[in-house]
């Protein structure tokens, strides 16, 4: 072994730092390819973000116009007298407020505005004109948002899990002559965020689950089945309304092979759902390259509360990743090109070597080494 080193050292250290040229050369290769994925998901990432936002907004603006419009000094008045002590004032109120504003409720649901609301200061819900028939039951232990407009008299957005349906809220303090008398709320279920989505990006399925820990049961009975388990985690569950909306509209996956997709994904994405924070992750199927964004969603108190996530057949992310594997398979065949040259060339200096000892016609040594 030490006369074969000591014979082929030369040979060998160039060999040697070639190869740990090619492996550099390889790992820079693939940590650039690897940024520039990174970089591309994260843009994709961010563009759904920009769109929730977007679509968020929106319907935001509606609401502060809507705020302006339906809530007229009558209403304001029949909140004065919702405010009495005496129960049969405070149903009175209510029955000519559902009688005011149910007309406007049912225009309301046509531009996906779900949920209108009306709380007293005490936080006891007075009116829901999506559920009339349920009133009298304390928020302010369940719905912070209704606490906050209530105690601070401000206005809240943001996501809330409530004793009904959970949904992006819009709430604004009521008063009159400075008087506080309640607040109202008008917003949307998470299926409007879903449905501009699939207008804007129809390519791209859209899913909304929310935390086990955060859908507790639901304060009435009738409201128990508005979630089921979903495939994805044991953590977290669908809203069976929201997922059961864009059964028809969803491109990649129906049924039971959707289900089987999401079950295979599972183990790979339970540490990042874990962490309450938006990713991105990659899947083969199929022979397509998927990708699966998922955007976290926050409460009013900016707490983690569930997902909202699209699977996408990034078509970019697959010319990204193929150039990646072009670019080391051509590395790779050149370095191995020129190593077998070496090889033949090391050979062929060896052999010229040793003729060069020999006398050709004695086949004797010649000199002196």
């Amino acid at each position: 072994m030490k006369t074969f080193i000591r014979k082929y050292k030369a040979p060998i250290v160039v060999f040697a730092a070639l190869f740990l040229v090619y492996l550099i050369i390889i790992g820079l290769t693939h940590v650039v390819a690897q940024e520039r994925i990174d970089d591309h998901l994260q843009l994709e990432r961010q563009r759904t973000e920009n769109q929730i936002s977007a679509s968020i907004n929106r319907y935001e603006v509606f609401s502060n116009y809507l705020n302006e419009v339906l809530i007229t000094d009558e209403v304001i008045t029949i909140m004065e007298d919702a405010n009495s002590s005496d129960p049969a004032d405070k149903d009175q109120a209510r029955e000519e407020l559902l009688t005011l504003l149910v007309d406007d409720y049912q225009v309301l649901d046509n531009y996906n505005f779900r949920q209108f609301h009306f709380h007293l200061p005490t936080g006891e819900s007075f009116l829901r004109l999506h559920a009339p028939e349920v009133y009298g039951d304390m928020l302010f232990d369940s719905r912070q948002s209704v606490r906050i407009v209530n105690t601070e008299q401000v206005f809240v957005s943001g996501f809330e899990e409530g004793n009904i349906y959970n949904g992006y809220r819009f709430i604004y303090p009521l008063f009159k002559n400075n008087v506080h008398l309640g607040s109202v709320e008008i917003s949307i279920s998470y299926e409007a965020v879903l449905d501009t989505l699939y207008t804007v990006a129809p390519s791209e399925d859209a899913f909304f689950i929310i935390k086990e820990s955060v859908a507790s049961t639901p304060a009435f009975e009738e409201y128990e089945t508005n979630y089921t388990e979903s495939s994805l985690s044991d953590d977290y569950l669908r809203n069976t309304d929201i997922f059961e909306a864009f059964r028809h509209r969803r491109h990649h996956f129906q049924g039971l092979k959707l289900e089987q997709f999401l079950s295979n994904v599972q183990a790979n994405v339970e540490d990042e759902l874990e962490r309450g924070t938006s990713f991105s992750h990659k899947v083969e199927c199929n022979g397509c390259d998927y990708v699966m964004h998922f955007i976290s969603v926050k409460n009013v108190e900016q707490e983690h509360v569930g997902y909202l996530f699209t699977i996408v057949d990034d078509t970019h992310y697959a010319d990204l990743v193929g150039e990646n594997r072009n670019n080391i398979t051509f590395i790779s065949l050149f370095f191995l090109v020129l190593f077998i040259f070496m090889v033949f060339a090391t050979k062929s200096r060896m052999k010229l070597k040793a003729l060069s000892r020999k006398d050709p016609l004695t086949g004797l040594d010649n000199r002196l080494f």
